[in-house]
């Protein structure tokens, strides 16, 4: 994990699919992505698991709340 003084970025989990789902299929946030659809979390699954795969690299963080060390929901 890389911390800062509050926050900290650290790999994506398995157990933020469901927050990043959420985010992902926010209509005002969807409209500006490549796939406008709305996505299941089977959906979120199989991208968590390519990213697995892929011999690419790939960085994806989750900022976390160094105090709680949950994410951070910044929809506000």
């Amino acid at each position: 994990m890389i911390k800062g003084k509050k926050v900290g970025l650290r790999a994506v989990e398995k157990e933020d699919l469901i927050l990043l789902r959420d985010w992902r299929n926010l209509t005002d946030f969807r409209k500006h992505f490549r796939e406008v659809r709305e996505l299941s979390l089977t959906d979120q699954e199989e991208w968590f698991e390519s990213l697995q795969k892929t011999k690419h690299i790939n960085y994806m963080f989750t900022i976390v709340d160094l105090k709680t060390n949950k994410p951070l929901n910044l929809v506000l």
